[in-house]
């Protein structure tokens, strides 16, 4: 009985119709269209979600490091460089660096940035003496060539001093742009420790420390997690420093969770939009069923005078719909993959990296919330076919 159920419910889909039945059949299938390009707009989206979200994660990590140490006083941070030097250096590698406000200058330019120096030889890139590297919007808006001179003055000393008692130091410009990824370090330059020391030593009360702990890379990657953040709570545990408001620190995946929800609200606001059409199409093919169910009365009553009962009848309904719903998903499940497998091997959908962070995205899908993506639509057309079920054995007169 079930095989024949299943036969009539391919007739019913498949026969050529005419007249009315023609319409019901064009406006059926312009439902499976529909369908199919929301399912594959909701695969693809969701593909470009956690591939934008992991790449992000990645890069930024690299930049950001695990965990970073922040302090405005400069015993609390040579407290924290010696103790994770003395007790963590075989867990890890850090970078220090010292910022504070400066304006540069040059000819008739002026443009306010954030000076910063490495420490101990620890990170960003070795600086020769009297040489500073611009950051990106800085560089670009000069456009000075190598070994170009540039003044760097004290912000904090024209705040203080007035005429030309000013803190200023004279630099040549680097060939090579500052390596940055967020787009606050654009307006970063970077000058070598002692000139940094000599030009802010009257105002090292406003300079910022900054230790960036990078965790070395376990033989395994289970249970990463847990123990990266056991590492972190026992380091904060052991800083031998009474005041815990003299510094602040914060792991990558807290500093994560905030850019992670603005990308979430993102997503989920297309997301509502695309499935707005689901539910739209899939009503649309439900009331197709209930048509089809209209025009095959006498079918239908036939049926029902060899023995099909209300159940069958609700079964042929649930064939037609889970046949109409199936083939619009692996329509839509089919043409994602291809666009996954394209995107991936040739790239071609590139976003612009001062805005998105990054520009290169591999899409990831999820073939497991897929699924569950699948059995929920088949849910909702369950749920639909109920209504010309109702429709149908109604009809006493007809199907009795």
């Amino acid at each position: 009985m079930i095989k024949l159920l299943a036969k009539l419910a391919f007739r019913f889909i498949f026969h050529k119709h005419e007249g009315l039945l023609k319409f019901v059949s064009t406006s059926f299938k312009l439902s499976i269209i529909i369908l199919s390009l929301s399912i594959f707009s909701i695969i693809v989206l969701n593909s470009f979600y956690l591939g934008y979200k992991s790449e992000v994660k990645f890069k930024l990590k690299k930049y950001h490091s695990d965990l970073e140490i922040k302090t405005m006083s400069k015993s609390t941070f040579e407290k924290i460089i010696n103790h994770v030097e003395t007790n963590y250096s075989e867990n890890f590698q850090f970078a220090a660096t010292m910022s504070s406000p400066g304006v540069l200058k040059s000819d008739e330019f002026s443009h306010g940035v954030e000076v910063i120096s490495c420490m101990f030889d620890s990170c960003l890139e070795k600086k020769q003496p009297n040489h500073i590297t611009l950051g990106s919007n800085t560089y670009n808006k000069i456009f000075l060539t190598e070994n170009s001179e540039v003044y760097i003055i004290n912000a904090q000393s024209m705040l203080e001093n007035f005429g030309f008692n000013k803190k200023i130091s004279k630099f040549k410009v680097s060939s090579n742009e500052l390596k940055s990824t967020m787009p606050q370090d654009r307006n970063k330059v970077l000058i070598d420790e002692e000139n940094f020391f000599n030009l802010f030593e009257n105002n090292m009360s406003d300079v910022l420390y900054s230790i960036k702990v990078f965790y070395k890379k376990l033989d395994s990657d289970e249970n990463i997690d847990y123990y990266y953040d056991q590492f972190y709570k026992n380091l904060l545990k052991s800083i031998p420093i009474d005041n815990l408001n003299s510094y602040y620190a914060i792991s990558f995946e807290e500093r994560f969770v905030n850019l992670s929800d603005s990308i979430d609200q993102i997503f989920t606001t297309i997301s509502i939009i695309l499935y707005f059409f689901i539910v739209l199409s899939t009503a649309n093919i439900t009331s197709s069923v209930w048509l089809i169910i209209e025009s095959k009365k006498k079918q239908i009553k036939f049926l029902s005078h060899m023995g099909f009962s209300n159940t069958y009848i609700f079964i042929l309904i649930l064939f037609l719909t889970f046949t109409l719903v199936s083939i619009s998903f692996v329509n839509g499940y089919v043409f994602s993959e291809l666009i996954l497998y394209m995107q991936n091997s040739f790239n071609i959908i590139k976003v612009p990296q001062d805005v998105y962070i990054i520009s290169d995205m591999n899409l990831k899908i999820d073939r497991t919330s897929i699924l569950k993506f699948f059995l929920y639509l088949n849910l909702v057309g369950i749920i639909m076919s109920i209504f010309p079920y109702l429709k149908a054995t109604s009809n006493k007169n007809i199907y009795v």
